[in-house]
C-alpha cells in the first residue's frame, strides 16, 4: 500500500455542513435500502461507506434538505 503525503494548501473558506446532515443520512440510506440498490450486505457496507450523504451536506450547507437529499440519492 503506497502512502501519499498532500501538502498543505490554503482555503480562506470556513469548513460548514448542513444542519440536518444526520436527518438527510437516515432517508438517504433508508431509500437505500428500499430500492435495495446492491446485491449483499458487503456492497452495501461499500456504499453507504461513501458518506455521500455527508459529501452532499458539506457542499451544500444551507441547500433545501430534499434537495440535499436528493443528491445524495443520486451519488448513492
Amino acid at each position: 500500500m503506497t502512502t501519499v503525503q498532500l501538502r498543505p494548501f490554503y482555503c480562506p473558506v470556513e469548513p460548514r455542513i448542513h444542519p440536518d446532515v444526520d436527518l438527510i443520512e437516515e432517508r438517504a440510506i433508508a431509500w437505500l435500502d428500499r430500492v435495495r440498490f446492491y446485491r449483499d450486505e458487503t456492497e452495501r457496507m461499500r456504499i453507504v461507506g461513501t458518506n455521500s450523504a455527508e459529501f452532499y451536506a458539506r457542499f451544500a450547507p444551507d441547500g433545501i434538505t430534499e434537495n440535499v437529499e436528493a443528491a445524495a440519492h443520486w451519488v448513492y
